[in-house]
C-alpha cells in the first residue's frame, strides 16, 4: 500500500454485482481522481484484489459466488485496508457479521454517493495521517481527584466482570506542551 500517493492516486476495488449501480460508483470515484478497478461478484472481488492490490475496498454485502462479508474475511487474511460494505442489508446481523469479519465501515445505499465518498476520503486520509497519542509521557492526568505528571504503570478501572466496557475521563490541558 503506497500512503505516499495523494488521495486522487488512490486505488479503490468496488464488488458490486448491479451492473448500474457498479457503473455508477466507478463514474463517481473516477470524477474524484481515484483509481478504480471494479468486480461483479464475490469471486472477482478476491481474485482482482489480490492483482490490484488497492487501498480501500468498497463491497456489496450480497453478491453471487460470495458474498461481500466472506470476501472482506479474505482480504483480511492478508491486508489491513479500510473496507466499507455499501449494503442495502437493514438486518444487523448481516452487518454485525461483516463487521465480525473484518469491515471497516458501512455505508447504506439508500444514504447516496455523497455519503460513500465522505466515507472514502476520511478512511483514506486516516491512512495518511495516523492518529497522534492520546497521552504522551509529558501530560498531566488526573487521577482519584489529584493532579499527577506520573501516572502508575498500571490503572486499574473497575472490578467489573472480563470484557466489561470500561471508560474513564482523561484531562489534558490543552495550553500544556507536549
Amino acid at each position: 500500500m503506497n500512503l505516499n500517493l495523494p488521495a486522487s492516486k488512490a486505488k479503490i476495488l468496488v464488488a458490486e454485482d448491479t451492473a448500474d449501480l457498479r457503473e455508477v460508483l466507478v463514474e463517481v470515484l473516477l470524477d474524484l481522481g481515484y483509481n478504480v478497478q471494479a468486480a461483479s461478484d464475490g469471486y472477482e472481488a478476491t481474485t482482482m484484489f489480490e492483482q490490484f492490490k488497492p487501498d480501500l475496498a468498497i463491497l456489496d454485502m450480497r453478491m453471487p459466488m460470495m458474498n461481500g462479508a466472506d470476501v472482506c474475511a479474505i482480504i483480511r487474511k492478508t491486508s489491513d485496508i479500510p473496507i466499507i460494505m455499501f449494503t442495502s442489508a437493514d438486518e444487523v446481523s448481516e452487518v454485525n457479521g461483516a463487521i465480525l469479519k473484518g469491515a471497516t465501515d458501512f455505508v447504506l445505499k439508500t444514504t447516496g454517493m455523497d455519503q460513500l465518498a465522505s466515507r472514502v476520503e476520511a478512511h483514506l486520509l486516516r491512512q495518511r495521517e495516523p492518529l497522534k497519542p492520546l497521552l504522551t509521557a509529558a501530560d498531566s492526568l488526573v487521577l482519584e481527584g489529584k493532579i499527577t505528571d506520573k501516572p502508575p504503570e498500571n490503572i486499574h478501572l473497575s472490578n467489573g466482570p472480563p470484557n466489561a466496557i470500561k471508560t474513564f475521563t482523561v484531562i489534558i490541558d490543552p495550553d500544556k506542551e507536549s
